[in-house]
């Protein structure tokens, strides 16, 4: 029997469906075990803090970092926000980071049909699915920012590669992505600008490219829909960059001025040894998974493989592309390589210790490699093969989701302590709460615990130099019903008598008083 007519006809639109499948099959399981954890603590609180404000209207910045600004952009929150609302602050994050991957995973796919032929869309397919395998299906759906970038920045330089392979169009979609993209994690806006440029500049220099010729023939659109869907991508970009520059606006030292001043100061970087190293570590995070948080003194021989694999991989693509004028995967190959040399420098611009999470989104730059080998493999194997390969990635991304515990964190001490403290506020009948946090290492407790009171429409406004983490408009105003400090075991708080309260089992000591000044003399300690 002929392998083609196990297939439907336009079986490249099979390619598409098991690349969604997973992401279904995680959502599926989402929604059904939500209320398993109510709450994360630590830089997930803090994401769903500025998701609360992007329901509301109010997010004008991106997620805090860890050198005193904010991430360029607050569109993350904003697309975080539907889910959030609808199912919750269990399972909505978890949900919103794996539909934005579930989207950049069969925008990749959807795009390489377009600019190349079914055959090209399969190997995509199996290339996107062995990635999200790779890295672990588990973090698809953190919504950490870090890890949230990954498959939106390889669709982004496929879009990129679309563009200089003769769909100029593409460049408006790989703007708004990219933007995302940068948004989210400011970290990437290195490789996203010199991408960016390579897409034009080749484009410029490049004549019409005829499609190939098993590429699909009914994909045109009439001159009226394609001004329609330019239009309404320019409309989205304004959107996406109108609240930082707001933000900028209203602020004495805007949030972007800030992020300026700190890129184009003179910092200790990285030596090209210890760039290196971390482009090693982050790259092969497909297939040996998602890096630890201190990089290895040495790079792993296992790592070593499959990074210049990768390099030796774009080479095959270009010399291969260059030979039977294959445009799509010569232009994958050089972009490879050029995106490898990208992360490099980004590495060496990093300050202060060069951490896991900071290189993670570096596993972009070999996986266009492995798109462009992937294309060249499909193109040589049956139809079947290809649908069998795809079909049992998709299997194992599926369990891998499914089977994954219902959240990274279940009942975190933060939930117990913001249990504690909502239960504080709702005896008082507390409308706003001053927090306090007396220790450093209580930083992440804190921000579970401003989530759970704001969950619980208690408005917390926080104290000090914290109020960076958060947001401007959580300064105290003096008008608080309770005060929460946080404090380690034993740690002497200043206006308040050393006492051991409650939490001290979990690390953490709660102090509750009543407000105003009148009241200021009382301390209870929560127990």
């Amino acid at each position: 029997m002929n392998p083609r007519r196990l297939l439907p006809r336009n079986h490249s639109l099979l390619a598409l469906v098991l690349v969604a499948l997973p992401f279904v099959a995680g959502l599926v399981v989402l929604v059904l075990e939500r209320g398993t954890a109510t709450d994360f603590g630590g830089d997930a609180s803090l994401i769903e803090l500025a998701t609360m404000e992007a329901a509301s209207g109010r997010r004008l910045l991106g997620a805090y970092s860890r050198y005193g600004w904010h991430h360029p952009g607050p569109i993350y929150f904003y697309l975080l926000a539907v889910p959030y609302r609808l199912l919750g602050p269990d399972a909505g994050l978890q949900a919103g980071a794996l539909l934005i991957n579930a989207v950049a995973a069969i925008g990749i796919v959807a795009a390489v049909r377009r600019i190349a032929d079914t055959r090209a869309a399969w190997g995509a397919a199996v290339v996107v699915l062995a990635v999200c395998l790779g890295v672990g299906p588990v973090y698809l759906r953190d919504p950490w920012n870090p890890f949230v970038v990954v498959l939106p920045l390889l669709l982004f330089a496929v879009l990129c590669t679309a563009v200089a392979a003769g769909r100029p169009r593409a460049l408006w979609v790989a703007a708004v992505v990219g933007s995302f993209c940068v948004q989210t994690h400011v970290g990437t806006a290195p490789l996203v600008a010199v991408l960016g440029l390579m897409a034009v500049v080749v484009r410029r220099r490049g004549g019409p490219v005829q499609a190939p010729a098993h590429a699909p023939r009914n994909l045109g659109a009439s001159r009226p829909v394609r001004a329609a869907v330019t239009a309404v991508t320019l409309a989205a970009l304004a959107l996406v960059w109108l609240p930082p520059l707001v933000e900028q606006a209203r602020a004495s030292v805007g949030n972007l001025a800030s992020l300026a001043r700190f890129a184009v100061g003179a910092h200790a970087g990285h030596p090209v040894g210890e760039a290196l190293l971390g482009y090693i570590v982050g790259a092969s995070a497909f297939p040996l998974g998602k890096p630890p948080l201190e990089l290895p003194h040495v790079a792993g021989v296992g790592q070593v493989l499959v990074v210049v694999a990768s390099l030796l991989g774009a080479l095959a693509c270009v010399v291969h592309g260059r030979r039977s004028a294959d445009r799509v995967v010569t232009v994958l190959g050089a972009t490879s390589l050029l995106a490898a040399a990208v992360c490099v420098v980004a590495a060496s611009r990093v300050v202060g210790p060069l951490l896991g999470y900071l290189v993670y989104w570096m596993v972009a730059a070999p996986a266009l490699a492995w798109l462009g080998l992937g294309i060249l493999a499909a193109r040589r194997v049956g139809p079947a093969l290809r649908a069998g390969m795809a079909a049992g990635l998709a299997l194992a991304v599926g369990l891998g989701l499914a089977t994954s515990p219902a959240s990274l964190d279940v009942h975190p001490p933060s939930a117990l302590v913001g249990s504690l403290a909502v239960a504080q506020a709702r005896s008082v009948t507390a409308d706003t709460v001053s927090l306090r946090i007396a220790s450093k290492a209580q930083w992440p407790t804190a921000a579970g615990v401003s989530a759970a009171l704001e969950r619980a429409g208690v408005r917390v406004r926080v104290q000090g130099g914290w109020i960076s983490m958060y947001s401007a408009d959580r300064r105290p105003t003096g008008d608080e019903d309770l005060e929460i400090i946080l404090s380690d075991p034993g740690a002497i708080v200043p206006g308040l008598a050393s006492a051991r309260g409650f939490g001290d089992r979990l690390g953490t000591v709660v102090h509750v008083r009543r407000l105003p000044a009148g009241d200021a003399g009382v301390t209870r300690d929560a127990g």
